[in-house]
């Protein structure tokens, strides 16, 4: 699925059992910022990063697996938070249901969980600022304490860990740590101020 697709389209959902891969380029031809990504019934094992990384114009996702063979599921944010220019956000995860391989390909759903978190709360004081910011697609009232991504990762289990809920193996089972291949962080304080040392030493 190559070439440019209309401006307007934001959601994909890839059905099917016949569907074994994704091509990485799938979604290289979105050129709408909000992106609605599922699947539904497919037999793919592996969502790659590059279907994500490839979405250029991107920069608010939403994932929803339904009834399929998913197993690792790569991270779809580039971004440490929302907003962040150029740089795009996993705004939902809608994933219950699904029986995933619980290791470090998956470990960056525990830094996202809290950085959602914080995101949740903060534009609970700020809703003006967030209101026109993401796209809601089932008109749903704004809601300060939606926490439904605690229930769906508690209602996904690890195939590899006795079907253990993946909320209760990203708590206890899995030490992924911030070196998670596809954690993003913000940048580190001491970096900043590294770089802000150097820029007024060499000015003066």
């Amino acid at each position: 699925m190559k070439g440019r697709f209309p401006n307007k389209l934001f959601n994909v959902t890839l059905t099917g059992r016949a569907l074994k891969d994704i091509s990485p380029d799938i979604l290289r031809g979105i050129r709408n910022p909000h992106l609605h990504f599922g699947m539904y019934n497919t037999s793919v094992s592996t969502v790659p990063k590059d279907v994500f990384d490839n979405a250029e114009w991107v920069r608010n996702v939403t994932v929803h697996l339904h009834h399929s063979d998913v197993r690792t599921l790569n991270n779809p944010s580039n971004g440490y938070k929302p907003g962040v220019p150029g740089k795009r956000f996993l705004l939902k995860l809608t994933v219950a249901g699904n029986y995933f391989t619980c290791d470090c390909d998956i470990g960056w759903m525990e830094d996202w969980q809290r950085k959602h978190r914080q995101y949740q709360e903060d534009r609970c004081t700020t809703y003006s600022e967030f209101k026109n910011f993401e796209r809601d697609e089932e008109d749903d009232e704004f809601d300060c304490w939606d926490n439904g991504w605690d229930d769906d990762l508690r209602e996904s289990f690890c195939l590899n860990k006795n079907n253990m809920s993946v909320l209760e193996a990203l708590k206890t089972d899995l030490e992924c740590g911030w070196g998670a291949a596809d954690s993003v962080q913000a940048p580190h304080r001491s970096l900043l101020f590294f770089f802000f040392f150097f820029f007024v030493t060499v000015i003066y």
